[in-house]
């Protein structure tokens, strides 16, 4: 997974004019679906296909952490204040808030069909700002996927398919105007995402006064 995800990211960095550099994009996630792992499922769908329209995506638990301590349990609507701090911190030129409006896995029924995994998500591009410059909701039942599949854990290929439809229309990352910056990888969300990199200010350096006469 996370090797798909670097490879895909190489190929659009390699396509931006040299010395510049793709827009980076901070994933902000609000969970109204009540289903645990739900988070780390749809942050593992929307990864690789972000990295495919070239974006370098920064996710990870520093992220869901910052929204923890800034209280920002809703992302829709995303403040403009509170839209220019988080790319502000991530070093980000851009934020894709998601609502989870529900992940629900097949479950049996007493009476008539069973349940099919079903997945629901609504997005928000918005710039440091605040403004929405696209956006987009989807709701799939496993019934409307030909070929998924239908066993008990099928509900990882329901949020897959989701996510590449949701973000088909999302348009595709530029050169960002912003200096390279250094960056570190973060470790797996706790609730399961994948490794994303996450961006970090460059320590300062310090330089240290010229030597003088030692006092006695």
């Amino acid at each position: 997974m996370v090797r798909s995800i670097g490879a895909a990211l190489a190929i659009a960095l390699a396509a931006t004019p040299a010395g510049a550099r793709s827009q980076r994009l901070v994933l902000v996630f609000e969970n109204r679906s009540g289903t645990p792992g739900a988070i780390g499922l749809v942050s593992e769908g929307l990864g690789p296909v972000l990295a495919r329209r070239g974006y370098e995506v920064i996710d990870g638990q520093e992220v869901a952490d910052f929204q923890s301590a800034v209280h920002l349990a809703r992302v829709d609507p995303l403040p403009a204040p509170m839209a220019g701090k988080l790319l502000m911190r991530f070093r980000a030129d851009l934020a894709l808030a998601v609502v989870i409006n529900f992940v629900l896995e097949a479950a049996p029924r007493s009476r008539g069909p069973r349940a099919n995994p079903a997945v629901g998500l609504t997005v928000r591009l918005i710039d440091g700002a605040g403004r929405v410059l696209w956006r987009n909701s989807l709701g799939i039942l496993a019934d409307d996927v030909r070929a998924i599949d239908r066993r008990a854990s099928a509900i990882g290929g329901a949020v897959a398919t989701t996510c590449e439809r949701l973000l088909f229309a999302l348009p595709r990352a530029r050169a960002s105007p912003h200096a390279d910056e250094e960056i570190q990888v973060t470790g797996r969300r706790r609730a399961g995402g994948p490794r994303f990199p996450l961006l970090f200010p460059r320590a300062s350096r310090v330089t240290a006064p010229a030597a003088g006469p030692r006092t006695p």
